[in-house]
């Protein structure tokens, strides 16, 4: 009767052993899963690096974004970031992505620059620079020359884009006749246009050229 006795609590002991051992097992798979691997904490210094640097292309670009999402102070976007839980922390990702998606929409006010960047007997180049203008769409920007003597207004040759609308345009002016009937030093103004056709913006610069020079 006695032996009996043993082997019955023998084995609800194990019983209860492995019960419990499953239990645990459980409970601390559980807690594996609601708790992540601690965070490597650059990553919030990089966050906060990246929002400083956005804000300071919102203030360059005149942008006007404001709220706490936009400011250069890193400390804060730094402990905004590590007030984040580890399981949350994808939205600092969205916060750094909504950022990026609204400088995308802003953009200076047009701009132009002209200058004589190359000079010669025969010929001057003019470079045009813009800023504003409707992002990586040469086809959509047209540059016109006028006020030169006895030429009408004249499309520029091909413009290469940059990032957020900037573009450059190269245009050369001829001499009339032989170079020696031309003075050089003599200088007239050229009305510069450029417009955007994507979104109808026009703005103007002026350049000065040789006084014989024309639109080849």
């Amino acid at each position: 009767m006695k032996t009996s006795r043993v082997f019955i609590v023998f084995f609800v002991s194990l019983f209860l052993a492995v019960t419990l051992d499953r239990v645990l097992a459980r409970d601390l798979s559980i807690i594996n899963k609601q708790v992540p691997p601690a965070l490597d904490p650059s990553l919030c210094q990089d966050y906060a690096r990246d929002a400083v640097a956005q804000n300071e292309e919102n203030l360059r670009k005149q942008c006007g974004f404001t709220g706490p999402r936009w400011q250069s102070n890193f400390n804060a976007h730094l402990n905004w970031c590590r007030n984040i839980p580890n399981k949350d922390f994808a939205i600092v990702g969205l916060e750094r992505q909504a950022r990026a998606k609204m400088l995308k929409t802003c953009l200076p006010p047009p701009s132009l620059e002209a200058f004589v960047s190359e000079r010669s007997q025969i010929s001057e180049t003019v470079t045009i620079v813009g800023m504003g203008f409707t992002p990586n769409s040469p086809n959509q920007v047209i540059i016109y020359f006028s006020d030169l003597p006895n030429q009408s207004p004249r499309q520029s040759g091909t413009e290469t884009t940059g990032k957020d609308g900037d573009f450059k345009s190269i245009r050369t002016f001829t001499f009339i006749g032989a170079p020696v009937t031309c003075d050089v030093n003599v200088r007239t103004p050229v009305k510069v246009t450029a417009t955007d056709k994507t979104n109808n913006s026009s703005v103007s610069t002026t350049v000065n050229v040789s006084k014989c020079g024309s639109l080849r």
